[in-house]
């Protein structure tokens, strides 16, 4: 059976036919720019406005306050990165993409505050969970720390610079540049790789160890689900913040091989190491593997969270693979 040639037709294979062999290196199928290429761009416009914040912030007159972990200008120079970060993100989706910049995650839409705060519990409630475990076993003992207006206020600041800390990482390992892995490749080779990422960018903090890089790449999995279940960064930031404020600020154990100045407890680990976690802190205890593995088992499962609509019908519009013909 023979069809109607349509010429048209035959002007879009000539066209293909006229591309050079490395087009299809730099554009898709669907005639947008591929993942990789748009992930450089952003790297790259990233560190043009992190070095020019960061010049900025020079200027800055902080406060001298010696070698403690949570100052004023560690939460210069972490906010000045954030910020570039997120202009980045915006640049690349709405001038490369030509997407709305709410499908980053950061818009402030109707649940935005629910999932920060799902998440800052839930963050409390798991750290809270496996140091209850070591300090029931005979791994852990606490002691109340003096309570004043001076701990008050270091609790108010570390939970500042706690929470752009966690912001600033959930941006950039499950902000834009995991929202395009998975685009280019697939869900789970996304968020083994950035996972993996995740856990490297901790091998050199004080007391490091295996299980402490265990934990952390599970931990960066848990993040991963976070973000896929609701496509927003607040759910992992709040799950991300509740869990270090928590474990340092309040229970007086380290995070990641750091320790604070002020806290409600001070803690102090027992035994093996792979157990109480020492002094890396609870990510690399054993009970922070059983912890962030029910955790990812039970959030993924759970309807508690989800899309919210107006994010999820933009969404719709630009399905796996970034699969929409160019407009105009």
């Amino acid at each position: 059976m023979r069809t109607e040639f349509d010429p048209q037709d035959e002007g879009e294979v000539t066209q293909v036919l006229r591309q050079p062999f490395y087009h299809s290196w730099f554009i898709n199928q669907f005639g947008h720019l591929r993942a990789v290429w748009r992930i450089v761009a952003l790297l790259f416009i990233t560190f043009v406005l992190a070095a020019a914040f960061g010049w900025l912030v020079s200027f800055a007159p902080f406060p001298d306050e010696g070698d403690a972990l949570l100052t004023w200008q560690e939460l210069g120079n972490r906010g000045g990165f954030l910020i570039a970060m997120i202009l980045a993100a915006f640049i690349t989706l709405r001038r490369i993409d030509r997407r709305p910049i709410t499908l980053l995650g950061l818009g402030l839409l109707q649940g935005w505050k629910r999932d920060l705060g799902l998440g800052l519990i839930v963050g409390i409630a798991m750290i809270s969970t496996a140091l209850g475990c070591l300090w029931a076993g005979g791994w852990l003992s606490l002691s109340l720390n003096e309570i004043t207006l001076s701990l008050f206020g270091a609790l108010c600041k570390a939970l500042l610079l706690f929470f752009v800390a966690a912001l600033m990482e959930e941006l950039m390992l499950r902000g834009y540049i995991f929202q395009a892995f998975i685009e280019g490749s697939r869900v789970w080779i996304a968020i083994i790789v950035l996972s993996s990422i995740f856990s490297v960018m901790h091998f050199d903090n004080p007391d490091a160890t295996i299980p402490s890089a265990l934990n952390i790449f599970l931990a960066g999995v848990l993040l991963s689900v976070c973000y896929l279940k609701t496509r927003s960064l607040w759910l992992p930031t709040g799950l991300h913040l509740g869990w270090n404020w928590m474990q340092s600020s309040f229970w007086g154990m380290g995070v990641s091989g750091y320790h604070v100045k002020w806290s409600v407890f001070s803690a102090e680990a027992h035994g093996a190491d792979w157990i109480s976690g020492g002094q890396f802190g609870a990510e690399a205890s054993i009970f922070a593997t059983v912890v962030i593995s029910i955790a990812t088992y039970l959030i993924w499962k759970t309807d508690r969270f989800g899309v919210e609509k107006g994010l999820a019908e933009q969404w719709r519009a630009y399905p796996k693979g970034y699969g929409l013909k160019p407009h105009g």
